[in-house]
């Protein structure tokens, strides 16, 4: 069962966006788990008025592997780290780290996720914090909070093509300027392209064999 300390209010108080400042990083300590299945041990167990996570990361074992589920609204003080619950976005990573490591899909995802957090919400580097950092705990196990704060300090968000099977051709389309990813900068290897997306690239393809 995955465990968050802390007690829940009675009903889970509001924030503003402005006062979201931190990261605060977690493992399940399972195996497996998803979403829906953390919410009914924290609603039903804990007593909970939701899933104490903001955002749940699956390792393939209850959730596609790398799949990022939305768990409590954003908005609403969290219930994972007494101390920071009131200005953090808590990030828990399916899987016991005190025993495997997490999946490199996790690890794109959750670099996806923290950017796309740090756009929306005055969190810095510094402040992604393990929960090990905030409480007296073995959480987030050997998930290396400090490479990660460390990493997103320089700037190098690992790509989501990296590790795919088709890297390397990726790679060369990008630098032909036939293909172009997204606005967010990610590429999405994996995701179908529109006809719209299509006749693009075949543009590509044409403005470079005329010119």
């Amino acid at each position: 069962m995955t465990v968050a300390l802390g007690p829940e209010p009675v009903a889970m108080a509001s924030r503003t966006p402005e006062s979201i400042r931190y990261i605060v990083l977690h493992h399940s300590a399972t195996e497996e788990g998803n979403v829906e299945i953390f919410r009914r041990e924290h609603v039903e167990v804990n007593g909970w008025a939701d899933i104490g996570y903001h955002f749940v990361i699956c390792n393939g074992r209850g959730g596609a592997d790398g799949e990022v589920q939305t768990g409590r609204d954003i908005l609403k003080t969290g219930a994972h780290a007494p101390g920071r619950n009131q200005d953090s976005v808590g990030i828990c990573l399916v899987g016991d780290f005190t025993k495997t490591k997490p999946t490199s899909a996790q690890i794109l995802s959750l670099y996806g996720l923290i950017k796309s957090l740090m756009r929306q919400y005055p969190i810095t580097p510094e402040r992604i914090l393990g929960h090990n950092e905030v409480n007296a705990t073995a959480c987030p196990g050997c998930l290396d909070v400090a490479t990660i704060r460390s990493t997103i300090a320089q700037g190098k968000f690992p790509k989501d093509y990296e590790g795919h099977w088709a890297e390397a051709t990726i790679k060369k389309v990008l630098e032909l300027g036939l293909i172009h990813g997204y606005p967010d900068g990610s590429f999405r290897p994996d995701q179908p392209a529109t006809r719209a997306e299509l006749a693009a690239a075949l543009l590509n393809l044409y403005q470079k064999l005329k010119g």
